[in-house]
């Protein structure tokens, strides 16, 4: 198994509305576990180090519709011009009880007026997600993100998906929680290798999340909160399949205390880093 250190100093974003604080975390190792049918396997994962400063914008070629003003990322949406969400754009995917929703909505928003929620009711599991293909087969190998990111989600939740990299119909790399903390997870049909960490996801707050996935390299999963590295996942033992499609959202994969919601606002893909809102 190959850890790296990763990364260090980062310039800082702006802020959302809500009260952004800048976040970093110290190096943590977990052994990885398999999932049902799965060899287990150990992952080791660190953060912290040394990287380079993000920008406030990506490559040329917004898709319209609803970029956000100034966006030049490959995809963006800060969902103001939709009072539903665009069916051009993402494909919503909930579970099976009535209750649970994948919305656009304005009683809360990072900027402007609307933003994305993804809403659970049932507390045995469920799943609520946007899953865009835009971007794909041009980022099927490497893609960074960025959302303003609010979630309530509660400290004794189980393990809850956030963000999730697809290889045809397999999630392949997911962002996520367990217990409050991060936790990253590597997936094979019928096996699952997760990560966990100290650091905690930040609650009840706006934060510029970013993240970037590969399928190759030291590192295939980072995650960066407010512009500073928060969690990495290391390996040199696993390589998903080309990506084709990103999905964000809420996804239960174990039982879990009412109240799960997720919002995401002003949302950019691209090939390179996209870097906060200055």
């Amino acid at each position: 198994m190959a850890g790296a250190a990763l990364l260090g100093a980062l310039v800082g974003c702006g802020s959302g509305g809500g009260g952004v604080t800048t976040s970093s975390s110290s190096a943590a190792s977990t052994s990885g576990t398999s999932g049902s049918g799965g060899d287990a396997g150990s992952t080791t994962s660190s953060a912290g180090g040394a990287a380079g400063a993000a920008t406030s914008t990506g490559s040329a070629g917004s898709t319209g519709g609803g970029a956000p003003v100034g966006c030049k990322a490959l995809f963006c949406d800060d969902f103001e011009k939709d009072t539903t969400v665009d069916p051009a754009r993402w494909t919503v995917e909930v579970g099976y009880d009535p209750g649970i929703t994948m919305s656009v909505e304005s009683a809360m928003a990072a900027h402007g007026k609307n933003a994305a929620q993804a809403h659970l009711v049932d507390t045995t599991g469920g799943f609520a997600s946007l899953k865009e293909t835009v971007t794909f087969p041009q980022l099927a190998d490497e893609l960074w993100g960025r959302a303003y990111f609010f979630t309530p989600v509660a400290d004794g939740a189980g393990h809850t998906g956030f963000i999730s990299a697809y290889a045809g119909d397999q999630r392949v790399l997911e962002i996520g929680q367990s217990n409050g903390s991060w936790q990253l997870t590597y997936y094979e049909p019928g096996k699952e290798f997760p990560a966990g960490y100290p650091t905690m996801v930040p609650r009840n707050k706006w934060v510029c999340l970013e993240w970037h996935l590969a399928r190759t390299g030291a590192h295939l999963i980072e995650v960066y909160v407010d512009g500073a590295v928060a969690v990495t996942y290391d390996t040199a033992d696993h390589q998903p399949g080309a990506f084709t499609a990103l999905g964000l959202g809420m996804d239960n994969h174990s039982p879990n205390p009412p109240g799960n919601d997720a919002y995401f606002d002003d949302v950019a893909i691209d090939a390179t880093r996209v870097g906060c809102i200055p």
